[in-house]
């Protein structure tokens, strides 16, 4: 995540919400709306890094290379001692940044190539 100091005030700021959320009656109505607002405003920073993160990348260069993963694959398969990587996956959105990594390539006609995960640390 690309901490900014807006970003580092919206945090602040889910802080303060988490510990009022805290003092709550929980699944309340108040409990309710200011559970929303927290993940509501981590949704919004999420995707402003990814917007940011792929500006970055395609500003500038004729083509990008990026490593073709299966991230369902990743996540669906395994036991409960992968829980708290996939939990991170997914919060991160990788789909997501892979969408619209490719969308924005699209758009400014930069090619995008996915690589095979397999055998590419080989020579």
């Amino acid at each position: 995540m690309l901490y900014t100091t807006r970003a580092r005030d919206i945090l602040r700021e889910i802080d303060a919400l988490k510990r009022l959320r805290d003092r709550k009656k929980k699944s309340g109505w108040k409990w309710c709306m200011i559970h929303d607002q927290i993940y509501r405003k981590a949704n919004n920073i999420a995707a402003n890094t990814i917007n940011q993160t792929v500006s970055r990348i395609t500003s500038g260069v004729d083509a990008v290379v990026a490593e073709a993963l299966s991230i369902k694959g990743m996540t669906t398969h395994g036991g409960n001692h992968k829980r708290n990587m996939n939990r991170t996956m997914r919060e991160n959105c990788l789909g997501e940044f892979r969408r619209r990594l490719a969308q924005r390539c699209e758009g400014e006609g930069i090619t995008l190539y996915g690589v095979a995960a397999k055998h590419i640390s080989q020579t």
